[in-house]
């Protein structure tokens, strides 16, 4: 469709795309790829490794090491920024003229150097990051680590005001959307929610035979611990029913807790194949957060290809129309009521009807075009 070519400037390895931020990178990479774009990728690797796949997505894959020196954080530009600013990469990108599209805060260190004053930049945000360090100060128990997270929120917060600097900014959410809108009201500020793995609905109105509650998300980070807990402290997982919970990295402790509950099963850091049955043929997905910041791709990914979901308000944040898809659990404990309701329905073709319609502004391809526009601007 075109020979547009851009570079991407990624936080982290975008893949395997098993967690919110690189599902939205990586997927992005490919949508472009499909529509004729060039992509030269830069990511930065702190444990990912190097991965062929990318190889065949970008037209250039480099990468650089983060610094993560506790030196690092002896500054007032943010650790997540600071730990990603590289003299290679800035070097690199000067070699040619061609946009240039930051993922996340975390890669707005370009704009720090005035060599890229004139240069076509394009801010990509995922959450209002102060907001973000701030909820995770909150569910953090350590309190070293509670510590560096309200420095890291005050830092971000001081640091937002560089990001006037990009020329487009590209938000995830109807509701970050206007906060962009007013904390920069110059600046070119475009709603393009995330990409994800779904180029078309793939949702079975099949019964399945022994109906499951699945509950999923990165285990190791705090936030998703927090939410399996509050789940746990109501009684969620006292019901009758089947329950899965899956995800990466859970720690002994959770591991342990999960054990002593005879109705639930573990599964333990599943691969990209497996986690896309479960949530395939789970009869209701259990989405909760006490964030109500960015967009919850576990949400949209859901929308896409699971059955029933029962959330809580805080997950809908930004979605607009979403809500008329899911059932809304004001607390943790009208979870179970929600629960018992929905065991006995079918999901059925009025379900995915109203799914058609409610999810077209996540197309992909819909939203491929659009970035597109915006690179060639």
């Amino acid at each position: 469709m075109t020979n547009a070519r851009v570079h991407i400037i990624s936080f982290d390895v975008p893949y395997p795309a098993n967690y919110g931020g690189v599902i939205d990178v990586y997927h992005k990479i490919r949508c472009l790829k499909k529509q004729g774009v060039d992509v030269i990728l830069h990511c930065f690797e702190y444990g990912r490794g190097e991965q062929e796949k990318l190889k065949e997505l970008a037209l250039e894959v480099h990468y650089y090491k983060r610094s993560t020196s506790i030196l690092q954080q002896f500054s007032k530009i943010p650790y997540i920024v600071k730990s990603r600013i590289s003299h290679e990469l800035n070097e690199r990108l000067l070699q040619d003229n061609f946009p240039i599209l930051m993922e996340g805060f975390h890669t707005t260190g370009i704009l720090l150097d005035k060599r890229f004053a004139q240069r076509h930049t394009i801010f990509r945000e995922s959450n209002i990051e102060h907001d973000y360090y701030r909820g995770l100060a909150k569910a953090e128990h350590n309190w070293i680590k509670k510590c560096f997270f309200l420095l890291e929120a005050r830092k971000l917060k001081s640091y937002e005001k560089h990001l006037a600097k990009a020329h487009h900014m590209l938000i995830v959410s109807q509701e970050d959307t206007s906060y962009f809108e007013r904390q920069f009201p110059t600046n070119k500020v475009s709603y393009l929610p995330s990409f994800h793995a779904n180029d078309a609905l793939n949702v079975s109105t099949a019964s399945d035979k022994d109906p499951y509650i699945l509950f999923h998300g990165n285990l190791s980070v705090q936030e998703n611990v927090e939410a399996y807990y509050s789940l746990a402290n109501a009684g969620v997982f006292e019901l009758p029913f089947q329950f899965i919970v899956a995800g990466l990295h859970p720690s002994e402790t959770l591991i342990k807790d999960i054990s002593a509950k005879p109705n639930v099963q573990l599964v333990n850091s599943p691969e990209e194949d497996v986690m896309t049955e479960l949530i395939q043929h789970a009869h209701i997905h259990l989405l909760f957060t006490n964030q109500p910041t960015g967009l919850k791709l576990k949400l949209i990914n859901v929308l896409y290809a699971g059955k029933f979901i029962v959330c809580n308000p805080h997950m809908l944040a930004g979605t607009g129309e979403l809500k008329q898809l899911v059932s809304v659990a004001q607390t943790p404990s009208d979870f179970k009521q929600l629960i018992e309701d929905l065991m006995h329905k079918s999901f059925n073709e009025d379900e995915l009807l109203k799914r058609k319609e409610c999810l077209i502004p996540f197309d992909n391809e819909q939203k491929t075009l659009q970035l597109i526009s915006i690179i060639n601007t």
